[in-house]
C-alpha cells in the first residue's frame, strides 16, 4: 500500500500518459498549441489532486486507479459529447457559442466528478492530520511530501459527498479563472453536472449531466467484471481489454437519440477491421471547439461568420476539392473507396440548397465529426445545419463528391 502515498509529479504522470492524452486531444479536436492552453492546466491539477490513488475498492483499485479511470472517462465524455445537442431551444447562431463550451466542460466536468468520488472513496491520514480538499490549504502532492509516513484507508461506503460538497471540490481543484469568459448557464450546467454517485437525481438531469454521469458508468461496467477486486501492489497495468471509447460512444449516441438518420454508410452487419491503415488515420486532428482570437487561450467559443456557398465556390466543371485542407481531401478520397458509396445517392437527400448529409456520417475515416464539420465550414462547403440540426446542408458543388456519377450509355 505504500507505494500509493508516494509523492508523484504531475509532469511525470502526464509524461507517462502520452498515449492516453493524445486520445483525449484527438477526441477534443484541438491543435497541440491548444490542447496545451486549454485542457493541459486541468489534467495537471487532477494530476496533482489523484496522485498514486486507487479510484474504488471494486473497479481500477491499484496504485495511479484514479488517474488511469479520469483519462478513460474523460475521453469517452469528449467522444459522447461530440454527438448530443446541449442546447436545442435556443438560436442556432447561440448554439455555435454555447455547444463548443459545454464539449470542453463535459471533459471538465467528468474529471471533477472523479475526483469528487476519490475524495468520497479514499482516505489518507498521517497521525492526528487527514489530507482534504475540504480544509487542506495545500495540494495532495505537496501534503504527502510533507508527510512520508502517511497511512491509506479505504471510506465506508455511504460516506460520499453531497453535490454541494462535489462543487467544492471541483472549485479547489481547478485553476482561477478557468471559466472566467465561459457564458453562465453554462457555468451553472457544469457544476450540477458533478456528483459523488452516478444515479440521476430526481429524474431531473441536464443534457452535460447524463453526458458526465453514463461516461462513467460505462466505463464502470466495462472494468468492474475484469478488474480485480481486492487491491493487489503487484498489479500496475491494466488488467482489462482496452476500452473502445470511440465505438462505445457511438453506440451511447445511438441508444439515446433513436430518431437520429441513419448513416447511408453503416454496415448492414459488423465486419471485420482492416489490418490495413486507413488513408485519413494519418492526417492529425484540427480545431473543433474554439476558433483562434485576439486572446486564443481565454475564449472558448466557435464564432465565425456565417458560411454560404458564394464564400469559396468554384467555377463550373473545376475540382471543388482543389487547394482545400488536406484532411478534407483524404476525408472525401476514404469516402468513395467505401464499398457501399455506389450506394450512397439512394440515402441522401438533395435540393436548390444543396446535399443533405447526416451529421453523424461526418466521423468516419479516423478524424473526428467536429473535425471534418469545421474544415467544412472554413473551405465554404457549408450551406447551413438543417432546421431539424441532424444534418449538414452542404453546397451543390459538392454533389459529385458524395453521388456517382451514372455510366455513360454506350
Amino acid at each position: 500500500m505504500n507505494k500509493i502515498l508516494t509523492p508523484a509529479p504531475a509532469a511525470q504522470m502526464l509524461s507517462n500518459a502520452d498515449q492516453r492524452l493524445e486520445a483525449i486531444r484527438t477526441a477534443a479536436g484541438l491543435q497541440p498549441e491548444q490542447f496545451d492552453a486549454r485542457c493541459m492546466p486541468v489534467l495537471r491539477a487532477y494530476a496533482q489532486h489523484v496522485q498514486n490513488l486507487p479510484f474504488s475498492p471494486k473497479v481500477f483499485s491499484r496504485p495511479q486507479g484514479a488517474w488511469e479511470f479520469g483519462l478513460i472517462c474523460a475521453t469517452l465524455a469528449l467522444q459522447y459529447a461530440g454527438t448530443v445537442i446541449f442546447f436545442p431551444e435556443i438560436k442556432a447562431e447561440d448554439r455555435r457559442i454555447l455547444e463548443p463550451q459545454c464539449r470542453y466542460m463535459s471533459f471538465v466536468a467528468t474529471l471533477a466528478t472523479c475526483a469528487a468520488r476519490v475524495t468520497s472513496s479514499t482516505k489518507v491520514v498521517a497521525g492526528d492530520s487527514e489530507y482534504h480538499p475540504f480544509f487542506t490549504p495545500m495540494r495532495f502532492q505537496d501534503w504527502l511530501q510533507k508527510h512520508p509516513d502517511a497511512s491509506f484507508l479505504w471510506r465506508d461506503e455511504g460516506a460520499g459527498l453531497s453535490n454541494q460538497g462535489c462543487a467544492v471540490v471541483a472549485t479547489r481543484l481547478f485553476p482561477t479563472g478557468l471559466f472566467e469568459h465561459f457564458d453562465l448557464r453554462v457555468v451553472m450546467m457544469f457544476y450540477d453536472a458533478i456528483t459523488a454517485g452516478t444515479q440521476k437525481l430526481l429524474g431531473i438531469e441536464s443534457t452535460l449531466a447524463k453526458v458526465v454521469r453514463q461516461s462513467i458508468e460505462r466505463v464502470i461496467d466495462h472494468y468492474v467484471e475484469k478488474e480485480a477486486r481486492v487491491f493487489n501492489e503487484s498489479e500496475s497495468s491494466l488488467l482489462a481489454a482496452p476500452l473502445d471509447t470511440s465505438g462505445l460512444a457511438k453506440q451511447m449516441a445511438a441508444q439515446a437519440n433513436p430518431t437520429l438518420p441513419v448513416n447511408p454508410l453503416a454496415p448492414s452487419k459488423p465486419s471485420a477491421p482492416s489490418s490495413a491503415p486507413h488513408p485519413v488515420q494519418s492526417v492529425a486532428a484540427s480545431v473543433n471547439f474554439a476558433a483562434e482570437s485576439r486572446h486564443p487561450v481565454a475564449t472558448p467559443t466557435l464564432e465565425q461568420p456565417p458560411m454560404h456557398p458564394t464564400n469559396a465556390a468554384p467555377s463550373s466543371g473545376a475540382d471543388p476539392l482543389l487547394g482545400k485542407d488536406p484532411v478534407l481531401r483524404e476525408w472525401f478520397a476514404a469516402l468513395k473507396l467505401h464499398p457501399r458509396f455506389p450506394d450512397l445517392a439512394k440515402h441522401l437527400a438533395s435540393s436548390e440548397e444543396g446535399v443533405l448529409v447526416p451529421i453523424n456520417m461526418l466521423g468516419l475515416f479516423g478524424v473526428s465529426g467536429p473535425t471534418i464539420r469545421k474544415k467544412m465550414e472554413e473551405a465554404g462547403f457549408v450551406v447551413r445545419r438543417s432546421d431539424d440540426s441532424r444534418h449538414l446542408i452542404l453546397t451543390p458543388t459538392l454533389r459529385g463528391q458524395f453521388i456517382q456519377d451514372e455510366p455513360a450509355a454506350s
